[in-house]
Parts: C-alpha cells; structure tokens; sequence
C-alpha cells in the first residue's frame, strides 16, 4: 500500500466550497484511478488534511 497525506489552509469563508469541490474530486478519482479511498480530516487549528491510500505508487503516479 502506498499513502499520500495532503494539507491545505483554507481562506476563511471558503470551507464549504472546498469541501464540495474535494468531495466530487475525491469520488471521480476513486472510481476512475484506482484509489483505495481517503481519509479527510479538520486539525483543531483549522488546518484540513487527507489520507489517500493507493495500492502502490506506480497507480498513485498514473492518478491523473
């Protein structure tokens, strides 16, 4: 398994268009590329963060 840990600071007010933009993001790429799906997370300090976990880097290099 290969993981790829994402982080993105956000402009205030723009949390929820991220959120949906991620979302359809995330959902084409785990049906076209051969993701093994993400973890997305919100760190206390408003720092948000994925886990994206891939069967190997080779498929995670070809994701795009």
């Amino acid at each position: 398994m290969f993981v790829v840990k994402y982080k993105w600071q956000l402009k205030p007010g723009k949390e929820s268009e991220f959120r949906d933009a991620w979302s359809q993001a995330t959902e084409a790429i785990y049906a076209t590329r051969g993701s093994l799906g993400p973890q997305f997370m919100k760190g206390q300090d408003g720092t948000y963060y994925e886990v994206a976990r891939w069967a190997d880097r080779d498929t995670w290099r070809r994701r795009s």
